[in-house]
């Protein structure tokens, strides 16, 4: 299953870089969810998140398909948006960003985004900066949900040896 919300880290607020990149962290938050789709349904769980777009790509026996949907259903339509685990969530960002400031590359290739693009999206950084992820409350998180968890803004494919009418079913359901 690939679910792709068409808005990433271009349609971050000025000075909050990070809101969407927070926002794919927040879908799965920890890390048993991730071991739940290894485990019990012999798959994976990954989220992606760039400029253009969130993916959530989940893979599974074709048995748990419906488990699949529901799980991921869950996560996008009612997110754990709360303080605790917005604070998670940018610390985690946090400690990713600076090890990669650690990195010349990662540097160099910042700066001649921001060299090329300036202010334009393309030029800001994609996983934000300390600066800026210090600014983002849940309070932005919200209303990034809000204004791009819905489903005119997404697209799913499923693909797999099941019937489809089933799969049409829970999708309309989910």
């Amino acid at each position: 299953v690939k679910l792709r919300i068409h808005s990433g880290s271009a349609f971050d607020p000025k000075d909050k870089e990070g809101v969407m990149a927070l926002l794919a962290d927040i879908l799965f938050p920890n890390e048993q969810v991730r071991e739940f789709f290894a485990d019990d349904l012999g798959g994976s769980l990954e989220v992606v998140s760039n400029h253009d777009y969130i993916q959530i790509t989940a893979t599974g026996a074709n048995d748990q398909i419906l488990t699949i949907l529901e799980t991921i259903a869950t996560a996008v339509t009612n997110p754990a948006i709360n303080k605790e685990n917005t604070a998670k969530v940018k610390n985690a960002r946090l400690a990713m960003i600076k090890e990669r400031e650690k990195n010349a590359n990662f540097v160099a290739d910042q700066a001649a985004r921001t060299r090329l693009f300036g202010n334009f999206p393309y030029g800001r950084a994609q996983s934000g900066t300390e600066a800026s992820l210090a600014k983002i409350d849940f309070a932005d998180l919200l209303f990034a949900q809000e204004r791009f968890l819905s489903a005119d803004n997404a697209t799913l494919a499923v693909a797999g040896n099941f019937k489809n009418d089933v799969i049409f079913r829970a999708v309309r359901r989910y």
